[in-house]
């Protein structure tokens, strides 16, 4: 789903199962894109937002091959 001049909608569903009492950033969780139905683990915040921007580059990846066939 598109809006705002090219702006991509990407929905998630992020559980996090258990966080470290010590030092918060230190987490075990799941991230699932609702879109793909793909399912993956992080362990830290640093993880959960690298899971993030690789879905980031993978739509600017699929976005640029899109404009080079049209």
């Amino acid at each position: 789903m598109r809006f705002c001049r090219g702006a991509i909608v990407e929905n998630y569903i992020i559980r996090i199962y258990r966080r470290d009492n010590d030092d918060p950033r230190k987490m075990n969780g799941i991230i699932e894109s609702v879109e793909a139905g793909e399912q993956k683990p992080f362990g830290t915040y640093t993880e959960l937002w690298e899971v993030l921007r690789s879905k980031d580059r993978d739509a600017e990846k699929s976005n640029k091959r899109k404009k080079r066939g049209a």
